[in-house]
């Protein structure tokens, strides 16, 4: 079953829901399957398919508003919810058609090919649909295609028992299994999204007009789009075209309605299966010699030479054979290959470019279809409408010609764009890698530019496509004088080479750019040959610790015992960064896991981090319960390391894991109890003493519900979870009912009620400020002895060296800057922030200067004035207290724009620039904060923005 999970890429925690979405699509189509052929041998043998034109006009537009308003509700911010309704609002209106068969009216059969047709289509939307919304990109990439193979086995399944199933239930019958499969697949999808909860409005969105109009600006200037616009009317004037001759050979053929059923569907049941065999065994190796657009236009070469043969001569078996070669090509090759074109476009708009590809270009051409076939029908023989669909196809073959021009040069501009889509291949399940020739002979050409960044972005595509044609060229590129494509191009020989090829490598070991020996020594190190033991031995000297690591890392792996000891030296060095990468070296080797385990509880975060990060790959036992202790730290990116940890922990003991969530569910219940008998009565103190007791409430649910995930889904609740932290109060009720859907109930329904409800206080404020007194954590001591502390009738402190380090929390809760920081974020400021005291009108910073240092007016107000060039001085702006200066010159690490004034006496918290740019690395909110600030200034500069005071 590993095995089995691991060639299919379905890591773990998502076996559930692969194993749901697989029946979806499995189910869905399987019915799909039985109806279509149902629907089309009643129509066919009951009306005649001589009126197809005309229904082809109706369905074209039909789609059309069809595929309009699902885009709409595509367009919502979760659309998972409505989509998993719609298979049984389609499962109703069947059950509806098969009741109106019962009236025997011979008009209803046209009406019931375009509800089937529309039902299909919008089956389809529904399940790709209600899958993107439930997986993120990452996951899309690896499950669709094992998704779309569900789907294809669907159709196989169903058409093998069209036949027998129409002989023994009759013809009409199967539209109820095709409605009993909508059912099943409306069950599974509300499962997978949950019970879902009232969504409160957003913000206006565009109109799916607007959204058209935009897209058709796009390609109208796109000269790729327009030619693919084109070439798409085209195809589905082909398509249709053969699909009419088709069913009037098959009806003739087939008279009786059960006998053209099973026909049919086992017509399509072995057309999927060919399909689907191409499109595993051949396809990849097509697109890879002769390029993606070449294996598109094929298309429009299988249609010229089919509609060729029936002007020579026609036939029922001419017709079935041509048929099913273009349905074959089109499931195997051709729709991968065209959905492939789109990758060129930036990924933000490559959705509403498809869908207004299918919306518009597509149906305009099954319009088309329609009345060109009604005209033919007059005047033209069967002889004669092959001869137009040579043409047809001929005139498809230019315009794919034309695309694929257009194709090779949207290539370059990706190239140059840096747009990695199109390049980059995903392991996908069963095919392995794949890659576009054309896109390969773009990045090669790429490669021998002069623009030196445009051969680093070639180099990191070819060293990434692992496509034969790439090694030559990044066997040059070691040579390159620009050290970024040097170090990818020993990247790529490290991933396409072997051991032939590390004579190459070595002479970048000695590189002077620190970035290529490092790549040079992961080449090396991928490559093996015995040349590494002693080519890597220099460089375990080398001055940067990465690279020394590195090579030490590769020679254990050969049983150097010395690289070990090297490795165990810099493991307790004194200096962070030679630690940092000696844990990381030793936790690849897994010499000494016990080394990497102890820097866990490192006193520098880097360190804490590289630790808490390798531990899950290492086997000891105390991996897990070390990693769990990491929850807990106070760093957030030491968390977030271990979140990614137990990820990768394949041993975890369930109940150490279940012992830590019980544990951690406790502690976060105790704190919520003392938060709400603390109470909010508007008194700063016991506020500031609330909140760092509520944070530390949540902290512990945090850790409960990380721990939690790995014995339910870990990528739902983890996404659940970080949507807790949304200031959007229905966001958060959704992730609640997520959690409670997708997580384990036992476990995570105590947390969950955490974030349930308004705070009621309850409970003696006295004795929980008594508890917290005595609380093991020094921090929540703290702030409430500060609570508890009398200030003499709230009397003001008049002068900064007054303040205590609590005071200064109180008062930095109140600049913008820090506002989403928690309580104990902002005592670790207030510890390292500096004093200072200024006289009216002193000059705290001069333009021009290097800036090192930014200030929180604490009191007082600060002019910005700007001199110019003739010596005029104006004044920019004021901050007063709660605002902040300098940050402009730290951020741009340039002088000064502006002098700053004292206007009266002033008194500031200052912050170096170290210190501030730690601040805006750990917090991402700060980043936000100051952001939201510069824009500030941006708007004030223009005039937009009174001053502040």
């Amino acid at each position: 079953m590993i095995r089995l999970r691991a060639a299919l890429r379905v890591r773990p925690g998502e076996g559930g829901l692969v194993l749901r979405f697989l029946a979806v699509m499995l189910v869905g189509l399987f019915g799909a399957t039985l109806g279509g052929a149902a629907v089309e041998s009643l129509f066919f043998s009951r009306f005649g398919p001589h009126f197809l034109p005309y229904l082809y006009m109706a369905l074209g537009v039909a789609t059309f508003f069809v595929m309009a308003a699902m885009s709409a509700v595509l367009a919502r911010p979760h659309p998972g919810r409505v989509l998993a309704t719609l298979p049984l609002g389609l499962a109703v209106l069947l059950l509806a058609a098969r009741t109106t068969l019962l009236l025997d009216q011979r008009w209803l059969y046209p009406v019931l090919w375009v509800v089937m047709m529309i039902a299909w289509t919008t089956q389809v939307m529904v399940s790709w649909g209600l899958a993107g919304d439930v997986h993120d990109t990452r996951q899309a990439k690896r499950l669709f295609p094992l998704y779309g193979v569900g789907l294809i086995l669907g159709g196989i399944a169903g058409g093998l028992v069209t036949g027998p199933l129409a002989a023994l239930l009759g013809t009409e019958n199967l539209l109820l299994i095709w409605a009993a499969a909508l059912i099943t697949v409306f069950a599974l999808g509300r499962a997978v999204v949950g019970p879902g909860v009232r969504r409160r409005r957003r913000g206006r969105r565009a109109s799916v007009l607007a959204e058209a109009g935009e897209a058709l600006r796009q390609v109208r200037a796109a000269p790729l789009l327009r030619w693919l616009s084109l070439a798409l009317m085209l195809f589905a004037l082909l398509y249709f075209t053969l699909s009419l001759q088709f069913a009037e050979a098959a009806t003739a053929r087939f008279p009786r309605t059960e006998e053209l059923a099973g026909f049919l569907g086992g017509f399509m049941a072995v057309s999927n299966a060919a399909a689907l065999l191409l499109s595993l065994l051949v396809a990849n190796r097509l697109f890879a010699r002769f390029g993606v657009p070449a294996m598109v236009l094929a298309l429009a070469a299988i249609y010229a030479v089919g509609f060729g043969v029936l002007v020579a001569a026609s036939g029922f078996a001419i017709l079935v054979g041509f048929r099913f070669v273009q349905m074959v090509w089109v499931n195997g090759v051709w729709g991968t290959g065209w959905q492939a074109l789109y990758n060129v476009i930036p990924s933000e708009t490559r959705a509403r470019i498809r869908s207004f590809m299918d919306a518009g270009p597509l149906q305009a051409g099954v319009v088309l279809s329609g009345a060109m076939l009604v005209l033919a029908d007059r005047v033209l023989s069967g002889r004669a409408l092959a001869a137009l669909g040579v043409a047809a196809a001929g005139l498809t073959a230019w315009a794919m010609w034309r695309a694929r021009r257009a194709y090779g040069e949207a290539l370059e501009v990706a190239l140059r764009a840096g747009n990695p889509d199109v390049f980059g291949s995903e392991d996908e399940p069963f095919t392995g890698r794949a890659w576009d020739a054309e896109a390969v002979q773009a990045a090669l050409g790429g490669a021998s530019t002069r623009d030196p960044v445009v051969r680093r972005i070639s180099m990191e595509v070819l060293s990434r496509l692992d496509a034969p044609p790439a090694l030559p060229a990044l066997l040059d590129a070691l040579s390159d004088p620009d050290a970024e494509v040097r170090a990818a191009a020993a990247r790529g020989v490290g991933r396409a080479g072997g051991p032939s090829h590390a004579a190459a490598i070595e002479a970048l070991l000695d590189d002077p750019d620190a970035g290529v020996r490092g790549s040079a020594v992961q080449a090396m190190r991928a490559l093996g040959g015995g040349a590494a033991s002693t080519s890597l031995r220099p460089l375990l000297t080398d001055p940067d610790p990465e690279i020394a690591a590195r090579a030490a890392a590769t020679l254990v792996a050969s049983g150097d015992e010395q690289a070990l000891d090297l490795l165990v030296e810099m493991a307790v060095a004194v200096e962070p960064d030679r630690r940092r990468a000696a844990v990381t070296a030793l936790a690849e080797t897994g010499a000494d896991p016990d080394i990497v385990l102890e820097r866990m509880s490192d006193p520098d975060v880097s360190v804490r981090r590289a630790a808490v990060a390798a531990a899950g790959s290492l086997e000891a036992g105390g991996a897990a319960r070390a990693v769990l202790q990491a929850l807990q730290d106070p760093h957030p990116s030491v968390r977030e390391a271990a979140v990614e940890a137990l990820r990768d922990i394949r041993h975890a003991d369930p109940d150490l894991l279940r012992a830590y969530v019980e544990r951690e569910t406790g502690e976060a219940l105790r704190y919520d109890g003392l938060w709400r008998a603390l109470g909010n009565d508007g008194d700063p103190r016991m506020g500031l003493l609330a909140s760092a007791v509520r944070e530390e409430s949540l902290t512990h649910a945090r850790n409960a519900l990380r721990a939690a995930a790995l014995t339910g889904d870990p990528s739902a609740v983890e996404l659940a979870a970080a949507n807790l932290e949304s200031r959007d109060a229905q966001q958060r009720a959704n992730a609640l009912e997520m959690l409670e859907a997708v997580g384990p109930r036992a476990l995570v329904r105590p947390i969950v009620a955490l974030w349930e409800g308004a705070p009621e206080p309850r409970g003696d404020r006295a004795r929980a400020l008594l508890r917290l007194l005595d609380d093991a954590d020094p921090w929540l001591r703290s702030c409430a002895a500060f609570a508890a502390a009398t200030t003499e009738g709230g009397k003001q402190m008049e002068t900064l060296a007054t303040l205590s380090a609590m005071d200064r929390v109180l008062f930095l809760r109140n600049v913008p800057l820090f506002a989403d920081l928690t309580p104990r974020d902002l005592g670790r400021i207030a510890g390292v922030a500096t004093e200072h005291v200024f006289q009216d009108g002193e000059l705290i910073a001069e333009q021009g200067e290097p800036g090192d240092e930014m200030h929180v007016v604490v009191s007082g107000e600060i002019r910005a004035i700007v001199e110019d060039d003739a010596g005029g001085r104006q004044e920019v702006g004021r901050r007063g207290p709660g605002d902040y200066v300098g940050e402009m010159a730290i951020i741009s690490d340039q002088p000064r724009m502006a002098s700053l004034v004292c206007v009266g006496d002033v008194r500031t918290l200052a912050l170096d620039r170290k210190r501030f740019e730690r601040i805006l690395t750990d917090r991402p909110e700060a980043s936000l904060a100051v952001m939201r600030v510069l824009c500030d200034r941006l708007r004030e500069a223009h005039g937009q923005l009174p001053s502040s005071a």
